[in-house]
């Protein structure tokens, strides 16, 4: 194509093209920014919107379960598990199994038995032991186990036990309350 046109009107028309290119590109980016801000201002008040529920009802979660209520729940739990213990332990320690475990269990140096004898009845399980100690303080020792076992209702030792400071023969009467 021939350009007939006289150099400064060319350069008028290049001059009016540039305008017009910039004006429409200035157009297009503005609309574009206008689009931009329109998505992000939605985005951003929706955000908004939902990180105060969140809040709201973790607010909310927080008083229902303040730590008050979480240690009376937890104490709640403590008393029920150690009534289950108990429960359990009473419930195992009527079997002559587990009572002679127990015993042989608690055994000190210097504890020796020589009788165990049993003998059951409806509410109470009564137990005479018979051995040797080599020291009043072994067998004191012994006496304290058995009295903090659980499993004995009662422990009775007679004043004879205690006479000797060594070698010293002794009795023990124990009673296990069945369930």
């Amino acid at each position: 194509m021939i350009n007939l046109l006289l150099p400064e009107e060319q350069k008028k028309r290049r001059v009016e093209y540039r305008h017009r290119l910039f004006v429409v590109m200035g157009w297009l980016f503005a609309s574009w920014l206008i689009i931009y801000i329109v998505i992000i201002g939605t985005l951003y008040f929706i955000i908004n919107l939902k990180s105060s529920d969140v809040n709201r009802a973790l607010t909310e979660v927080e008083k229902q379960l303040s730590t008050q209520g979480i240690d009376k729940l937890a104490l709640a739990i403590e008393e029920a598990n150690d009534q289950l213990d108990r429960l359990n332990l009473e419930k195992k320690s009527s079997t002559p199994s587990s009572v002679l475990r127990h015993l042989t269990d608690s055994l000190t140096g210097g504890i020796k038995l020589s009788k165990i004898g049993y003998a059951g009845g409806e509410s109470e399980t009564k137990l005479e032991l018979s051995g040797t100690s080599s020291t009043r303080q072994a067998f004191l020792n012994y006496l304290e186990i058995l009295r903090a076992d659980k499993i004995f209702s009662k422990v009775e030792s007679p004043i004879a036990n205690l006479i000797k400071e060594r070698d010293l023969d002794f009795n023990l009467t124990l009673w296990v309350t069945k369930v």
